[in-house]
């Protein structure tokens, strides 16, 4: 069964001050596929230099927090749905594409 293609867009980032920039992949979307899954298949298959956090996959850690749609969510546990936007938590200083520190929290 050949799997349909989506577009995610993720905001990247040098962490350096910059804004940052929407890119869109195409990636080949599973039914129940995570938004961690995405980004899995960003990082190796299409770009390898995407920064996020990834460990435990079951929602233990939060460490994988980020925003999806404009809502944080635990992107091992976010289902993805064609369209979506994942970009990194504002209240904390950001450190690259979608890493953030979570020892520096920021005013907004």
């Amino acid at each position: 069964m050949e799997k349909k293609l989506a577009t995610c867009s993720v905001k990247r980032s040098s962490g350096k001050g910059e804004k940052g920039e929407w890119i869109n992949y195409k990636i080949p979307m599973e039914e129940g596929m995570t938004v961690l899954g995405v980004l899995d298949y960003i990082y190796e298959n299409i770009d390898s230099g995407l920064a996020y956090y990834q460990s435990c996959r079951n929602g233990r850690c939060k460490a994988c927090w980020v925003k999806v749609n404009g809502k944080p969510v635990l992107s091992c546990k976010t289902i993805a749905t064609n369209g979506i936007k994942i970009s990194p938590l504002e209240k904390f200083a950001l450190i690259r594409d979608l890493v953030v520190d979570f020892n520096k929290p920021i005013k907004i």
